[in-house]
Order: structure tokens, then C-alpha cells, then sequence
């Protein structure tokens, strides 16, 4: 039987918002089919900086930050308070026990012990903005250990990978928590998560009511543009060899 949560419409990402996400990612709007990403953007698209540095480097932005923020303020005449981000009361919300099950997964319903393995790589990308490393590495060593959550299902459950149902895009966010974490995405949680990847690209127009590949070229079983971006970010960040800087597959 299908899986109702795999049925949804999906929708090919443009050639143009393809263009948009390899500039972002390359940090100069032509990436290399055979290279890595510049280094140019401190983000998710750009290599990460070791788990040990992520702290400081965070805590050197957020004052950076604050100290233009009141030079700003202050040539304009006015004294003002400066009130930037929050990273401790932040932090504090995203890994508290009541929410972060274990240090591990967020629940999909609170007290279910089903694992939203969606939401809790979401979780894991804020904690590498913020250089919560310790928090982060305990998710990204429970996702890769291949941990199981209140039920016995492990983020291979999420992403279908090896199966019929497999979702380039889900299996591309899991390819992100890798590289944001400095990790080999050809070598995280017992599979090479870029083959996945470009396994996952549609080559065929689905027939109705089968909705996996809405247009040659797209990601299986990834329903939105956004979801289709994060299997294009996975590869093109990694320096894919089949992620080509057309928006193309060859």
C-alpha cells in the first residue's frame, strides 16, 4: 500500500531557482562541477568551521554585530539600547529535555515517541548557527549511529533510502547535517547519502496518480521548491560530480 505521506504534488525546482541556490552556495555564482564550494558564506552553503570553533566564532559575530549596531546608533545622534539575538535563551529552548528527547530527536506529538526527523535536523542547522556543539554533536552521533526513537524507527524510516519510496529531499537534508558537522555525506549512517541523492533524480515523467516525479530532472517524492533546494544545496555544497552548475544532470 502507498504511503499517504509520499502522495502530495510535487513540484520541479526552476531554472532559476536553481541559479539562486548554487550562488548562494558557491559564495560566487559559479560553482564547479568537480570542486567544493568557496568558503565565502558563513551558512549551511558554505564548508562548516570545526564543532570546537563554532562557539567563538558565533560569539564573535553576534558582538560584531552589536558593537555596528551602537556605532550606528550613536553617529546618528542617539543613544539606544542595543538589543541583538538572544543565543543562550535560544539554545536553552531548542535543547531542553522536554523538547530535545534524550539530546537526541524532537517528537512529532509531545509524549508520542515518534520522531519528527524533518524537525529535528532543523534543530540540529540552528544549533550549528548558534556553535552549540555539544548539543549538536549528540544529534548528528545519534542520526549517523543510526539511533532509534520511542518506536524503534530511525531517520531511514524518514528518508525511504534504498527503498521504493525513497525522497531526494530528505535524504539531501540528512546529506546537510553531515556536512554542516565537517562529516563525510559518502560515509553517514552506513550509506553514501550523495548516490542517494542523485539516485533519487527523476528521469521520467510519473504517471497518474503516481506524483513521485513531477518533471524530468526533479528529486523523487520531494513535493516543494524548498524541498527540492535542500537535495540541490546537499549535492552542489559537497561538490557533487553530478551536480552540474546548469541545473542540469548528466
Amino acid at each position: 500500500m502507498r504511503r499517504a505521506t509520499r502522495r502530495r504534488p510535487g513540484r520541479r525546482l526552476s531554472a532559476v531557482g536553481v541559479a539562486v541556490l548554487i550562488t548562494f552556495a558557491s559564495g560566487t555564482g559559479a560553482a564547479s562541477a568537480t570542486t567544493r564550494p568557496q568558503q565565502s558564506l558563513p551558512s549551511l552553503l558554505s564548508a562548516p568551521a570545526p564543532l570546537s570553533q563554532q562557539s567563538s566564532l558565533s560569539q564573535q559575530s553576534s558582538l560584531s554585530q552589536q558593537s555596528r549596531m551602537s556605532q550606528q546608533s550613536q553617529a546618528g545622534g542617539r543613544t539606544a539600547a542595543v538589543a541583538g539575538p538572544d543565543l543562550v535563551r535560544a539554545t536553552a529552548y531548542l535543547v531542553s529535555p522536554a523538547r530535545l528527547i534524550a539530546g537526541h530527536y524532537y517528537e512529532n506529538f509531545a509524549g508520542s515517541g515518534f520522531a519528527d526527523f524533518s524537525l529535528t535536523l532543523d534543530g540540529a542547522f540552528a544549533l550549528a548557527a548558534a556553535g552549540a556543539s555539544a548539543q549538536l554533536r549528540q544529534i548528528a552521533g545519534f542520526i549517523s549511529a543510526g539511533g532509534t526513537d520511542g518506536v524503534g524507527r530511525t531517520v531511514d524510516a524518514w528518508t525511504g533510502i534504498g527503498g521504493a519510496y525513497a525522497s531526494g529531499a530528505s535524504i539531501g537534508k540528512e546529506a546537510l547535517l553531515a556536512e554542516v558537522t565537517g562529516q563525510d555525506p559518502r560515509s553517514f549512517g552506513g550509506h553514501d547519502l550523495l548516490a542517494a541523492v542523485a539516485a533519487a533524480v527523476c528521469t521520467r515523467v510519473s504517471v497518474p496518480p503516481d506524483t513521485a516525479c513531477p518533471a524530468v530532472g526533479s528529486y523523487r517524492y520531494s513535493p516543494s521548491v524548498f524541498a527540492q533546494g535542500l537535495a540541490v544545496i546537499s549535492q552542489v555544497r559537497a561538490g557533487s560530480p553530478w551536480a552540474n552548475t546548469d541545473g542540469e544532470y548528466r
